[in-house]
């Protein structure tokens, strides 16, 4: 029987991607340069590409925060520092918080039957303000960063010290719900949690992985849990 829910929050009960474009044009804003839509397009090819690398431990989140906007910016052909745009993007993302469609009436049904926790790889303080100003904070028992716990999703370490915090509950009472199959559903598989693929862009099944459950908007959980 499922006990807890572990959820991820960027593009699972957050929307990153719109987050992250209206952080851009905060921070480009800042510099006095036009914001292109293309330009975001740039942001999510080069990003998402970092964040497999450090999900497949091959590069750190230090590392992921010193090289990212560098290497943006140098796609763009913008001549800025790198280093100094990432610290502005990340301080104009904590007060960028918009919701994922149902996530609010799904988290508010999560907390009433389950122990609910958020699992993430993002900055700790960042998931906070922007949870707290999304107004869903209240909605969890456990907020769990890859900052406060010293591992990244999809180690095995995460999830450990996730269960450290949930005394008696155990991997096979629990389920985690997140858009990503290398850090949610790889990481849960080989955990031996329960696994829900939130699949909001309607992508392929990777081969040789099988989630659980696969759903595509946040209300069908309701079907699962």
């Amino acid at each position: 029987m499922i006990k807890c829910v572990l959820i991820d929050i960027d593009n699972t009960v957050l929307d990153f991607n719109l987050s992250a474009k209206e952080a851009m044009k905060i921070v480009f804003n800042e510099y006095e340069i036009q914001f292109y839509e293309e330009m975001f397009g740039v942001f999510t090819g080069i990003n998402d590409g970092l964040w497999i690398e450090v999900e497949n431990g091959r590069m750190t989140k230090d590392e992921l925060f010193k090289v990212r906007w560098n290497t943006i910016l140098n796609a763009m052909n913008i001549n800025l520092d790198g280093e100094t745009f990432e610290q502005k993007f990340l301080k104009a993302l904590e007060v960028c918080a918009v919701p994922m469609k149902f996530a609010e009436e799904i988290l508010e049904y999560l907390s009433s039957r389950y122990i609910l926790c958020a699992a993430t790889n993002a900055p700790h303080e960042q998931q906070l303000l922007r949870l707290e100003r999304s107004g869903l904070i209240k909605y969890f028992d456990h907020i769990f960063t890859s900052g406060k716990l010293g591992a990244t999703k999809p180690s095995r370490e995460f999830f450990e010290e996730c269960f450290k915090a949930l005394d008696g509950v155990s991997a096979d009472e629990s389920i985690m719900i997140g858009d990503s199959i290398t850090a949610d559903i790889v990481g849960g598989i080989n955990y031996g949690i329960t696994t829900c693929w939130y699949n909001y862009r309607n992508a392929p099944a990777p081969e040789g992985i099988t989630p659980d459950y696969i759903i595509g908007t946040l209300d069908e959980i309701k079907n699962i849990l």
